[in-house]
């Protein structure tokens, strides 16, 4: 789920950060952002929260599309396919 790792990047919070708030380890948040687990769905509402942002924006596999570089790899032009 890069987009927990791009909301997470754009709130200036580290992965300890966010963990303490959500309630779960750092190890956990990396899990998710690499996509080796998916959070249980109450982790993931207070992530949302946490992030200032929509479960929907979230789990949403839409690509972020941005003026200028690409927010994940500093790329011109959209992310791919997240999730």
């Amino acid at each position: 789920m890069k987009k927990i790792r791009y909301y997470r990047e754009q709130a200036k919070m580290t992965q300890a950060e966010l963990a303490a708030r959500v309630g779960v380890s750092p190890e956990a948040v990396c899990q998710w952002e690499t996509g080796a687990t998916k959070p249980a769905l109450s982790s993931l509402v207070k992530a949302a929260k946490t992030l200032e942002c929509s479960v929907d924006d979230l789990l949403d596999d839409e690509p972020l599309c941005v003026h200028g570089a690409n927010p994940l790899t500093g790329v011109p032009g959209c992310v791919g396919p997240l999730g």
